[in-house]
């Protein structure tokens, strides 16, 4: 019975990768170029927040003085706090590797989910939070990303030994953090990534999967590249979800038309850009939010970032809950917010890109549409 599945392995390591992957066969990729999983350590596909960078590793130096120092990155989601993050780490441990003798920095870049998650089988023996194992670690530098307002407080007061402590949070949760420290933080905010800075992003993640046969150019239309920066609202995880939906579609195109007309299709056009984004819902916060009356607003933000049933933001801002379901129900039409069945009522919550343009609202003006970072 073996010989038959050993014949199957043996037939796919074989097998032309052309063959196998419609990516290959029509864009010459090995995979999805703008979902796919960028490693820490891929330091070359890093783009357009150098000052961040800078200031940052600065700090991280005045840390290993002695001198502590707290700071606050401040961005909506997707806009690349991770991504700062995962490249500062992997800068210092090459410094580190280069000269251990003067940049063997010590430190954590850690998940704020995972520093402050129980598992249920530990909670059961009564062990302690992740956080508390690290509490009394002396170290150079904590980069702590997606931080809670009550994590950042706990952090400050209980992490005494380390002398540099950086929180990403998100730009609604800035005035409930500020409040709260007794020491003064370094406020540095992510700005606007310009369209030079989407397509520098664009560029670099095909490179990781085409070995050279395919380039932007190659399979997007100029107007197609101003639509998706258009509608992505200068947010760069945004314009890889849309660039990756454009090629898909462009896929299905090539999968239900005729192979003679491959060359023709191999081309993201203005339309398909469009419509991507209107399949990601970026096209309808874009066009519809601004738009929107003030208790439409007052409704969209009670589901900004958790689900609820019209009977819950009824009985929160004191509506009629006939006329916040028919709200609810405009909001859904324009593409602003989906719901989900739950018993006799519905719960219905903002879609990331509605959310996405909520946080950039939040963020100082003049910061988000200035230089980019």
């Amino acid at each position: 019975m073996l010989e038959k599945y050993e014949d199957l392995l043996s037939k796919a390591r074989k097998a032309e990768l052309g063959a196998l992957s419609t990516w290959y066969k029509l864009f010459g990729l090995r995979e999805d170029p703008f979902l796919a999983q960028i490693e820490p350590e891929e330091t070359d596909y890093f783009v357009d927040r150098e000052r961040l960078v800078e200031s940052i590793v600065f700090d991280v130096g005045i840390a290993a003085r002695g001198i502590p120092v707290t700071i606050l990155l401040v961005g909506p989601t997707l806009s690349g706090k991770t991504a700062i993050l995962q490249y500062i780490g992997a800068i210092l441990e090459r410094l580190a590797k280069k000269g251990p003798d003067r940049y063997a920095f010590s430190g954590e870049l850690l998940d704020a989910g995972m520093l402050f998650e129980v598992d249920e089988e530990e909670a059961e023996h009564k062990s302690v939070q992740p956080w508390l194992r690290l509490a009394k670690k002396q170290s150079d530098y904590l980069f702590l990303d997606s931080a809670a307002p009550e994590q950042v407080k706990l952090v400050i007061r209980e992490f005494t030994k380390v002398k540099l402590k950086l929180f990403s949070v998100l730009p609604h949760d800035l005035e409930v953090v500020y409040s709260e420290l007794k020491v003064e933080p370094k406020l540095l905010f992510i700005s606007r990534m310009a369209q030079k800075g989407i397509t520098s992003v664009l560029t670099g993640r095909l490179a990781r999967v085409s070995d050279g046969q395919a380039s932007l150019q190659n399979l997007f239309g100029d107007e197609s590249l101003k639509i998706i920066d258009e509608y992505c609202m200068g947010v760069p995880g945004l314009a890889l979800v849309c660039a990756s939906r454009c090629l898909r579609l462009l896929r299905n195109l090539y999968a239900h038309g005729s192979p003679e007309k491959l060359v023709e299709r191999t081309k993201v056009t203005a339309d398909i850009a469009l419509q991507a984004c209107k399949i990601e819902k970026c096209y309808q916060a874009v066009e519809e939010y601004p738009n929107l009356s003030q208790f439409k607003r007052e409704v969209l933000e009670q589901v900004i970032f958790s689900g609820k049933s019209p009977t819950e933001i009824s009985s929160t801002i004191r509506k009629d809950r006939t006329t916040v379901s028919r709200h609810l129900m405009d909001l859904k039409e324009a593409g602003l917010v989906d719901f989900t069945p739950r018993g006799r009522e519905s719960v219905y919550q903002a879609v990331l890109p509605t959310r996405i343009l909520y946080e950039i609202s939040r963020m100082p003006k003049e910061v988000w549409e200035g230089a980019p970072a």
